[in-house]
Formats: C-alpha cells, sequence, structure tokens
C-alpha cells in the first residue's frame, strides 16, 4: 500500500511540474509554420475575411434586380350592418428592362468581391512582411547579444589580468579602476541588449498569436532581386500592389454605381399577373387573373435621385485621387529603400574593414600594454572599438535583409517562394 501510495504521488507530481516545465520551453518552428499559424491566429485577417464573406452578399442583391419577385395579400373586413368580406390578392412580376441598373449592380458585385479579396491577399503580405521585421529583428539581437557577450569576456579577462599587474606594480589603482568601470558599462550594455532580444520575443508571440513562446529556428538570408531601374520597379509595383489593385476595384466600384444612378432616370419595363378573389356574405364569390405589361416612368423625385447621382459622382473623383495618392506614396517608398540599399551596401564594407582594424588595433594595443608603450585606456578603447565594427556589422547585415525584403514587399511580389519549405 505503501509503495502504490508513493507511485500515486509521483505520478500526480510528473503531471502538474512537467507541464509547466516544457511550457517555459519556447517552442522551435520554422518561418513558414510561424507564418502559418500567424494566418490562423491573426485578427486582422479574420476581420478580412469577415469583411469578404459580406462582400459575396451583394451577388445576392445584385442578382434580385432580375429574378421575379411575387406577393400576396388577404383583407378581411366587416360593416356596421354584420356583412364581411374577404379579399385575396397575389400577383407575381418578372422585371424585363431596368434601364441598366440590374447590370450596373452586378458589376458593382464583382468589383466589390474583387477588391475583398485583394485586400484579405494584401493583409497576409503585411502579415508576411511583419513576421520577417521581427525574425531578422530577433536575430539580429541575438547576435548583438553575442557580440555584447564577448566583449564582457574580454573586459573581464583584462580586468583579472589588471588585478595581477595591481599586485605585482605594474599599474596603480586608478588604472584598475577605469577597467571595472568599463566592466560595468560593457555588462549593463549585454543585459540592455538581452532586454531588447525579450521584447522582440514578445513582439514574436504576438504577431504568431500562439500562447506558447515560439522560437524561429530558420536563418533569413538576403532575398536575390532583379536588377532593375526605379521605373521598372513602380511598373512592377503598379501591376502587382494587392492594395493598389483593390483600390482601382473599388473605382470601378464607383463607376458602375454612377451608372446605377443614371438609370434611376430611365423608364423600366416589367411582366405581371395578378389574381383577385373577393368574397361577401351578401355576394357570390367573384375571381379576376390578369396579366400584362407595366411600364413605368419616373418624372419628379423630389431632389433624391440628383443628389444620389452627385454624390456617386464626388465618390469616383474621391477614389481617383485615393489611387493617385497611394501610387504616390509607392513611388516614395520604392525610392526610399532603393537608396536605403545602396547606403547599406557602402555600411557593410565599411563595417567589415573596420572589423578587420579594430581586431589588430586591438592586438597591438594590447601588446604594447603589456611592455609599457600604451596606457589602459588605449586597451579599453581599442575593444570598444571591435565592439561597435561587430555590431555595425550585424546591424548592416541584417538591415540589409530587411531593406530587399521591404523592396520586395513595396513591388507588391513578396510570398513565402522566398523561404524553405
Amino acid at each position: 500500500m505503501i509503495i502504490r501510495a508513493i507511485a500515486i504521488v509521483f505520478t500526480i507530481y510528473l503531471l502538474c511540474v512537467l507541464p509547466t516545465h516544457a511550457a517555459d520551453v519556447p517552442q522551435e518552428v520554422s518561418f513558414l509554420i510561424a507564418y502559418h499559424l500567424a494566418l490562423e491566429n491573426n485578427k486582422s485577417l479574420l476581420l478580412e475575411e469577415v469583411s469578404q464573406r459580406k462582400s459575396e452578399l451583394s451577388e445576392i442583391q445584385a442578382r434580385s434586380h432580375r429574378l421575379p419577385r411575387a406577393d400576396a395579400s388577404w383583407q378581411y373586413q366587416r360593416n356596421d350592418d354584420d356583412d364581411t368580406s374577404r379579399t385575396l390578392s397575389a400577383q407575381i412580376r418578372q422585371p424585363l428592362y431596368t434601364g441598366g441598373l440590374a447590370s450596373a449592380e452586378q458589376r458593382k458585385s464583382e468589383n466589390l468581391q474583387r477588391s475583398a479579396s485583394y485586400q484579405l491577399s494584401q493583409v497576409r503580405q503585411n502579415i508576411l512582411r511583419d513576421l520577417i521585421e521581427v525574425v531578422a529583428d530577433i536575430h539580429m539581437a541575438q547576435q548583438i547579444v553575442a557580440v555584447h557577450k564577448e566583449n564582457v569576456r574580454r573586459l573581464e579577462e583584462h580586468v583579472n589580468k589588471s588585478h595581477v599587474r595591481l599586485e605585482v606594480g605594474e599599474i596603480s589603482r586608478p588604472v584598475l579602476l577605469q577597467s571595472q568601470m568599463a566592466l560595468s558599462e560593457g555588462r549593463a550594455d549585454y543585459f540592455e541588449s538581452r532586454s531588447r532580444l525579450a521584447t522582440l520575443n514578445v513582439r514574436l508571440n504576438n504577431i504568431v498569436g500562439d500562447t506558447r513562446d515560439v522560437q524561429v529556428t530558420d536563418n533569413l538570408e538576403a532575398p536575390p532581386i532583379p536588377k532593375h531601374n526605379l521605373d521598372q520597379w513602380l511598373k512592377l509595383a503598379n501591376r502587382k500592389r494587392q492594395d493598389l489593385r483593390a483600390e482601382q476595384q473599388l473605382l470601378d466600384y464607383t463607376h458602375h454605381d454612377l451608372r446605377a444612378q443614371v438609370s434611376r432616370y430611365y423608364p423600366t419595363l416589367d411582366a405581371f399577373a395578378r389574381y383577385n378573389q373577393e368574397s361577401s356574405s351578401s355576394r357570390s364569390t367573384t375571381e379576376a387573373v390578369l396579366m400584362g405589361v407595366r411600364l413605368q416612368v419616373p418624372i419628379f423625385e423630389g431632389g433624391t435621385r440628383i443628389a444620389s447621382y452627385r454624390e456617386a459622382k464626388y465618390n469616383t473623383i474621391e477614389r481617383s485621387h485615393r489611387i493617385l495618392q497611394k501610387k504616390e506614396g509607392i513611388r516614395f517608398e520604392v525610392h526610399q529603400v532603393l537608396n536605403e540599399l545602396e547606403v547599406l551596401d557602402y555600411k557593410l564594407e565599411e563595417a567589415a574593414s573596420r572589423i578587420e582594424y579594430a581586431q589588430e588595433n586591438l592586438r597591438m594595443v594590447t601588446l604594447q600594454f603589456e611592455v609599457g608603450k600604451s596606457t589602459n585606456l588605449d586597451v579599453l578603447d581599442a575593444m570598444v572599438s571591435l565592439k561597435n565594427a561587430e555590431q555595425a556589422m550585424t546591424t548592416a547585415h541584417y538591415e540589409i535583409i530587411k531593406a530587399r525584403f521591404r523592396l520586395l514587399y513595396h513591388a507588391g511580389i513578396l510570398d513565402t517562394s522566398y523561404f524553405a519549405s
């Protein structure tokens, strides 16, 4: 019994403790899996999917202008002399000519659905862009943490040597205090970089939308980009940008809405069949079937038609200006990222040269310090220079990766094909 009780307690302990420890371990996933998790949990995407479903309902409304309509009514009446009467009426109408309203509404529905589809694709691209940005920032932060950690290791080694030199009288105590202060600053920078890394991991979990901590294991590589000039990139963006295509569909929507408002000035024609039945306590039941064609000509509606027409016209003008504004924004974004890439290439080359110089400078200054030909400040400055050069190299490398992906995004050709499956 005692052994069985111990086994039960141990099992309960494992069931309670192990999941807690497992929850503390980040879940390692590939970039594509993280992207699919973000698609499943992102609230903006869910809202766009709802908007797309709502846009599909407009097709039902558009078809209603071509479909027959039927209605029926029943009336019961009783007079003061106890004479009762009952009237049953039913009719069906089939539109024959709507003045172009049915065609315009059908085109409006198609444009609205295409616009919703393009907006949904744009939201997916936005999620992919945000995920690329945060993963690149995380990898950059990890490299910077490693740079600061290595710098702290060099400073600790230098402080330990300074303690030995102080004991043998080679240096004074202020020199040791200088080294210790530099070590404290290095440790502060190290923990600050770790704090930024933790913040970026929280942001990654927010994008992915998973309750567990997620760690992306894939290393981001700079994607190949076509060698286009500015005009070629702009032409590509005008064809591929999903948000721009959505705006163009909304512009077509306003054009067809203008057609729909114009159609309200035209006569309409429909065929109808009506059945009437009247019965009362004092008369026999009478029935009548009436079939015919009705022509309806609008004459005066209190100014509502002209107001709707002008509103549709202003909507068309407004949407045209929105497209021009969107194209100007795309032009600025593409031009900016092209200039940024050109600058970053030079920064990467300069950082590589600085690292070689800083490594050689630290080696020479350390040797000179050991024989008394350089000061402690020279050694500390050389360490800071090497740390800054390594940090600049890491920053330039990942900024180039981010800039290249941003260029693909601004051109509208960013997709998951740039990542290994």
